[in-house]
């Protein structure tokens, strides 16, 4: 048998494929690895569906061995057992109330870090250091009666409303889920979200993002919402008068107990983020860091805060999208996989794309027309220039919760020649 190789390049019928040194493949591997997928043929699917990148799962398989994405059981063998335990406890710092139970802190390790560990190993941690936040979490709420949902498709139905829990450190929060899929579309950290046309522009930039609207969009019956009830019949008319209107309303009123994906978004966010940033926040007004009669520092405390919540509101909302959800077989829709891998592949629990397109460019004209994003800030653009440039002289790593009062002692000085 010849040793002669006939093909050097490896290059075949099927063409060359990206390797390591694409950086699009290395972006996108290098987040589904953030997100907990090791699934080579998932990967690859995703890729495809994503990406428009169309290679094989043993290609991925390769490519992921060259990069060192490592499943769980390998990374384990090569770090220590301290440096192990300690991608646990430094997830559990970040959460002061200990309300973070074992797969969120599971979820969060790879999220943050890059590297897996097994569940196994994040249980046995937290039960040793942290017992008592077992007992803490144990769920005492009221069970309401709900009828089960038959999912359609995605963009068949969105589920908008407000979350006020941060309204008591002084900020607001705006969110949409995708109903069947369950994937948090947009999240906002604002000041109001009770103004209608703040309200407008959040589902407005959705329909750029996504260049299309909803079949049907559920919202409580505010008085914040009757901007957006009519700009969502406006365009409905302009571009897809042939949907029936009655059989499927633009827009539809539900009572906040019964706006299911919505709700049940709430009550992750305060358990993962809102509750702690409301401590963080308290123990630097108890510290006496923060004077809010005090107008200087009640303009940059905005600024510093809503930055880091925005920070934390972001990868809060990559985190949860990038979360397995429990295999069901007795469930309706997506089961055993996550509201990323739902939204992209819908076909894979039985749903198909119901989005109504749109010009962009005329949603963003409507926009623009209704005030523009600076709808959704705190500052006016010259003071969120001055205060940016200040920030990136400090070149913080990361800001959070954690470090924002820290963050707004060195940046006030500066800011305010104090």
């Amino acid at each position: 048998m010849s040793s002669h190789n006939r093909n050097p390049t490896g290059n075949n019928q099927y063409g060359k494929k990206p390797g390591v040194d694409d950086k699009a493949l290395v972006a996108a591997l290098t987040e589904y690895h953030r997100q907990g997928i090791t699934n080579n043929l998932l990967i690859s699917q995703l890729l495809r569906a994503d990406h428009k990148i169309d290679i094989s799962d043993t290609t991925v398989k390769r490519r992921r061995a060259k990069l060192k994405k490592h499943a769980s059981k390998v990374q384990e063998k090569l770090l220590s057992k301290s440096d192990v335990e300690q991608l646990v406890l430094d997830q559990i710092a970040k959460d002061p109330g200990l309300r973070l139970g074992v797969n969120t802190i599971f979820k969060r390790v790879p999220y943050w870090t890059g590297k897996h560990i097994t569940r196994k190993t994040v249980s046995r941690v937290m039960h040793e250091h942290y017992p008592e936040g077992f007992a803490l979490r144990d769920p005492t709420a009221k069970k309401i009666f709900r009828m089960p949902i038959e999912p359609k498709g995605i963009h068949y139905r969105w589920s908008a409303d407000g979350h006020d829990k941060l309204l008591k450190i002084g900020f607001a929060v705006y969110a949409v889920v995708d109903r069947d899929s369950s994937k948090i579309l947009g999240g906002w950290v604002m000041p109001s979200n009770r103004m209608g046309d703040a309200v407008a522009a959040c589902i407005l930039q959705l329909f750029i993002k996504y260049e299309g609207m909803p079949l049907v969009l559920n919202m409580d019956c505010g008085s914040e919402t009757t901007r957006v009830f009519g700009l969502t019949h406006a365009l409905r008319e302009h571009f897809h008068p042939e949907v029936d209107m009655e059989e499927n309303p633009p827009v539809v009123y539900l009572k906040s107990v019964h706006n299911v994906p919505i709700e049940r978004t709430w009550v992750r966010l305060r358990f993962d983020f809102g509750d702690n940033a409301i401590i963080f926040f308290n123990r630097g007004v108890k510290a006496g860091i923060y004077n809010a009669h005090n107008p200087n520092q009640f303009e940059l405390c905005q600024w510093v805060w809503a930055k880091a919540l925005r920070f934390e509101m972001d990868a809060w909302i990559d985190s949860r999208n990038a979360a397995p959800k429990r295999k069901d077989d007795n469930k309706l829709g997506p089961s055993g996989m996550s509201r990323n891998v739902a939204f992209s592949l819908p076909h894979k629990w039985g749903g198909t794309n119901k989005l109504l397109p749109v010009d962009p460019n005329y949603v963003r004209g409507l926009l623009d027309m209704i005030g523009g994003e600076e709808l959704l800030e705190f500052h006016s653009p010259e003071y969120n220039a001055r205060a940016q440039a200040v920030y990136d002289g400090l070149r913080v790593r990361e800001l959070s919760s954690q470090n924002a009062w820290s963050v707004f002692s060195a940046m006030y000085p500066l800011m305010y020649d104090a």
